[in-house]
Protein backbone atom coordinates (compact mmCIF):
# COMPACT_ATOMS: atom_id res chain seq x y z
CA UNK A 1 0.00 0.00 0.00
CA UNK A 2 2.82 2.44 0.73
CA UNK A 3 4.18 2.08 -2.89
CA UNK A 4 0.75 2.99 -4.42
CA UNK A 5 1.20 5.82 -2.57
CA UNK A 6 4.11 7.18 -4.49
CA UNK A 7 3.86 7.97 -7.94
CA UNK A 8 7.83 6.33 -8.31
CA UNK A 9 6.49 3.54 -6.88
CA UNK A 10 2.80 2.85 -8.16
CA UNK A 11 3.43 0.70 -10.98
CA UNK A 12 5.82 -1.74 -8.68
CA UNK A 13 2.93 -1.57 -6.21
CA UNK A 14 -0.22 -1.91 -8.95
CA UNK A 15 2.19 -5.61 -9.75
CA UNK A 16 2.46 -6.63 -6.11
CA UNK A 17 -1.33 -6.16 -5.90
CA UNK A 18 -2.02 -8.36 -9.00
CA UNK A 19 0.38 -10.83 -7.82
CA UNK A 20 -1.43 -10.78 -4.45
CA UNK A 21 -5.25 -10.95 -6.14
CA UNK A 22 -3.95 -13.90 -8.40
CA UNK A 23 -2.65 -15.99 -5.95
CA UNK A 24 -5.55 -15.61 -3.33
CA UNK A 25 -7.77 -16.54 -6.15
CA UNK A 26 -5.99 -19.39 -6.75
CA UNK A 27 -5.64 -20.04 -3.22
CA UNK A 28 -9.48 -20.26 -3.34
CA UNK A 29 -9.99 -22.56 -5.86
CA UNK A 30 -7.42 -25.24 -4.40
CA UNK A 31 -9.51 -25.02 -1.15
CA UNK A 32 -12.93 -25.34 -3.00
CA UNK A 33 -11.39 -28.24 -5.01
CA UNK A 34 -9.80 -30.20 -1.86
CA UNK A 35 -13.29 -29.49 0.42
CA UNK A 36 -15.98 -30.67 -2.15
CA UNK A 37 -14.53 -32.57 -4.60
CA UNK A 38 -12.12 -34.45 -2.38
CA UNK A 39 -13.77 -34.39 1.17
CA UNK A 40 -10.39 -33.39 2.35
CA UNK A 41 -10.11 -30.74 5.52
CA UNK A 42 -7.98 -27.67 4.36
CA UNK A 43 -6.36 -26.62 7.02
CA UNK A 44 -4.54 -22.71 7.08
CA UNK A 45 -1.64 -21.94 8.61
CA UNK A 46 -1.83 -18.70 11.11
CA UNK A 47 2.02 -17.55 10.03
CA UNK A 48 3.99 -20.00 8.23
CA UNK A 49 2.43 -23.47 7.83
CA UNK A 50 5.85 -25.53 8.12
CA UNK A 51 5.74 -25.80 12.21
CA UNK A 52 1.99 -27.02 11.48
CA UNK A 53 2.68 -29.54 8.69
CA UNK A 54 5.49 -30.85 10.64
CA UNK A 55 3.16 -31.58 14.00
CA UNK A 56 0.33 -33.21 11.55
CA UNK A 57 2.90 -35.43 9.48
CA UNK A 58 4.51 -36.46 12.76
CA UNK A 59 0.68 -36.77 14.67
CA UNK A 60 -0.45 -38.53 11.79
CA UNK A 61 -3.44 -36.18 10.97
CA UNK A 62 -1.93 -36.57 7.40
CA UNK A 63 -0.68 -39.23 5.62
CA UNK A 64 2.29 -36.88 3.54
CA UNK A 65 3.30 -33.32 3.55
CA UNK A 66 3.71 -32.23 -0.75
CA UNK A 67 6.44 -28.91 -0.63
CA UNK A 68 9.08 -27.49 -2.44
CA UNK A 69 10.87 -26.61 1.09
CA UNK A 70 13.53 -28.69 2.20
CA UNK A 71 13.09 -27.59 5.64
CA UNK A 72 9.85 -30.23 5.96
CA UNK A 73 12.91 -32.64 5.69
CA UNK A 74 14.37 -30.70 8.79
CA UNK A 75 11.36 -30.24 10.80
CA UNK A 76 11.11 -34.02 10.96
CA UNK A 77 7.72 -35.04 8.85
CA UNK A 78 7.62 -38.53 8.18
CA UNK A 79 6.50 -38.44 4.72
CA UNK A 80 7.89 -35.86 1.80
CA UNK A 81 6.61 -35.55 -1.49
CA UNK A 82 9.26 -32.55 -2.67
CA UNK A 83 9.03 -30.83 -5.60
CA UNK A 84 5.83 -32.68 -7.52
CA UNK A 85 5.04 -32.19 -11.15
CA UNK A 86 3.41 -33.68 -13.36
CA UNK A 87 3.24 -37.16 -12.19
CA UNK A 88 7.41 -36.46 -10.80
CA UNK A 89 8.35 -35.92 -7.65
CA UNK A 90 11.06 -37.42 -4.55
CA UNK A 91 9.92 -38.90 -1.98
CA UNK A 92 11.31 -38.83 1.67
CA UNK A 93 10.65 -41.02 3.79
CA UNK A 94 11.70 -39.66 7.46
CA UNK A 95 12.61 -43.96 8.65
CA UNK A 96 14.62 -44.07 5.65
CA UNK A 97 16.99 -41.17 6.11
CA UNK A 98 19.38 -43.07 8.07
CA UNK A 99 20.06 -45.45 5.41
CA UNK A 100 20.28 -43.23 2.55
CA UNK A 101 24.36 -44.18 2.16
CA UNK A 102 23.93 -47.30 0.67
CA UNK A 103 22.53 -49.41 3.69
CA UNK A 104 25.02 -47.82 5.79
CA UNK A 105 24.10 -45.27 9.04
CA UNK A 106 25.26 -42.14 7.66
CA UNK A 107 24.18 -40.19 10.75
CA UNK A 108 23.79 -41.53 14.72
CA UNK A 109 20.53 -40.02 15.86
CA UNK A 110 18.36 -37.41 14.40
CA UNK A 111 19.96 -34.19 16.19
CA UNK A 112 23.18 -34.79 14.21
CA UNK A 113 20.98 -35.29 10.84
CA UNK A 114 19.66 -31.70 12.10
CA UNK A 115 23.06 -30.18 12.83
CA UNK A 116 23.95 -31.73 9.01
CA UNK A 117 20.94 -30.00 7.17
CA UNK A 118 22.20 -26.50 9.04
CA UNK A 119 25.84 -26.67 8.28
CA UNK A 120 24.45 -27.23 4.69
CA UNK A 121 22.67 -24.19 4.81
CA UNK A 122 19.55 -23.00 5.76
CA UNK A 123 17.35 -19.76 5.88
CA UNK A 124 18.43 -18.91 9.12
CA UNK A 125 22.08 -19.66 8.90
CA UNK A 126 25.17 -19.68 5.99
CA UNK A 127 28.75 -20.92 7.91
CA UNK A 128 31.58 -20.17 5.36
CA UNK A 129 33.86 -23.22 4.39
CA UNK A 130 31.15 -25.96 5.39
CA UNK A 131 30.03 -27.76 2.11
CA UNK A 132 28.15 -31.01 2.11
CA UNK A 133 30.76 -33.24 2.29
CA UNK A 134 32.45 -31.55 5.08
CA UNK A 135 29.39 -31.18 7.12
CA UNK A 136 28.59 -35.09 6.23
CA UNK A 137 31.85 -35.20 8.29
CA UNK A 138 31.70 -33.17 10.99
CA UNK A 139 27.89 -34.59 11.90
CA UNK A 140 28.59 -38.42 11.10
CA UNK A 141 28.98 -39.28 14.81
CA UNK A 142 28.10 -37.01 18.29
CA UNK A 143 32.45 -37.07 18.89
CA UNK A 144 33.13 -35.69 15.36
CA UNK A 145 30.93 -33.07 15.97
CA UNK A 146 32.03 -32.02 19.45
CA UNK A 147 35.64 -31.76 18.16
CA UNK A 148 34.57 -29.38 15.31
CA UNK A 149 32.11 -27.68 17.87
CA UNK A 150 35.31 -26.90 20.05
CA UNK A 151 37.42 -25.31 17.07
CA UNK A 152 34.11 -22.86 16.85
CA UNK A 153 33.17 -19.81 18.15
CA UNK A 154 30.45 -19.18 20.51
CA UNK A 155 28.73 -17.13 18.62
CA UNK A 156 28.00 -19.90 15.67
CA UNK A 157 27.33 -22.51 18.14
CA UNK A 158 25.31 -20.31 19.58
CA UNK A 159 23.59 -19.41 16.40
CA UNK A 160 23.22 -23.38 15.71
CA UNK A 161 21.66 -24.42 18.83
CA UNK A 162 18.99 -21.43 18.64
CA UNK A 163 17.99 -22.69 15.21
CA UNK A 164 17.73 -26.40 16.26
CA UNK A 165 15.24 -24.31 18.61
CA UNK A 166 13.15 -23.22 16.20
CA UNK A 167 12.28 -26.16 14.62
CA UNK A 168 12.02 -28.24 16.96
CA UNK A 169 9.77 -25.66 19.23
CA UNK A 170 7.63 -25.48 16.45
CA UNK A 171 6.89 -28.78 16.36
CA UNK A 172 5.76 -29.21 19.76
CA UNK A 173 4.16 -26.18 20.15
Amino acid sequence: MELLKNPETRFKGLTMLVKLVEVETLVSKAKKIIVEQLGATFVDAEYEADGLLARMALSGDVDLVMTEDTDLIVYGCSKILYKYKNGDGELYVRSEIFNMNGGSKLFENWELFQRFCVLCGCDYLKIGGVALGKAKKICRSKISYELWEKSQSNDIIDKINNILLIFNDKIIN
